[in-house]
């Protein structure tokens, strides 16, 4: 990835998770498209803009948090976990319907997310 960026110019190279969100900036990428990004946006839009105004701590702190909040979602598989936290957000069991090999998560495991989501600082319900 890093020699696509480095080697093409004018090539825009997006990174598939939030981890490498800054490194990817540093070297010349274009910044991240992941499926977790459309809970934790702000969070990278913190990343992206602490670096775009040159405020390398500030970013770096960052991308502490987000990679903190992507390596907490990586716990369960991601369509059964954004279904899931849907569902108990909005009680519409229709989130619930999923296809092989997807299932919805236990109601214990919707719990144990939450809770360490929101140890992190994330509020769910700003999100959902």
């Amino acid at each position: 990835m890093l020699g696509i960026v480095q080697n093409i110019p004018d090539f825009m190279v997006y990174t598939g998770t939030e981890t490498f969100l800054l490194d990817i900036l540093k070297k010349g990428g274009a910044g991240c498209i992941t499926a977790t990004a459309n809970l934790i946006a702000p969070e990278c839009q913190r990343v992206y803009q602490a670096w775009k105004n040159n405020k390398q701590k500030v970013a770096e702190q960052a991308q502490m948090n987000l990679t903190d909040l992507r390596k907490t979602l990586e716990n369960y598989p991601l369509v059964s976990e954004l279904k899931s936290l849907f569902a108990s957000k909005t009680n519409a069991e229709e989130w619930e319907n999923m296809l092989p090999p997807f299932a919805p998560l236990l109601d214990d495991q919707v719990g144990e997310l939450k809770e360490q989501i929101r140890g992190l600082g994330l509020d769910l319900s700003q999100r959902l």
